[in-house]
């Protein structure tokens, strides 16, 4: 599977589009509150493509999302200087 990702800056996230994903939860936000991390959110995005969202209180200096049986695993990495790169703020 093929994944898509984006850094948000406002609100500060990692979204990851898995496309053909199917989502077997029963809500569709956890709110989560450790290391960083404010929550985890899933749906589908403009193009209806199963979307993951890890929400975060503060921006990353990487991060990366690959795709494991059943999964798809997520790194963050924090520091003091945030990443600037690549961040998108488009409506979601």
């Amino acid at each position: 599977t093929q994944l898509r990702t984006a850094l948000w800056a406002d609100p500060p996230a990692v979204a990851v589009d898995i496309p053909g994903g199917r989502v077997r939860l029963t809500h569709s936000r956890y709110d989560i509150s450790a290391g960083g991390v404010t929550g985890v959110s899933v749906g589908r995005n403009n193009q209806g493509v199963t979307q993951v969202r890890v929400l975060l209180s503060s921006l990353l200096t990487s991060f990366d999302a690959k795709p494991i049986p059943g999964a798809v695993k997520f790194v963050l990495k924090r520091d003091l200087r945030p990443m600037s790169q690549g961040i998108s703020n488009a409506a979601r």
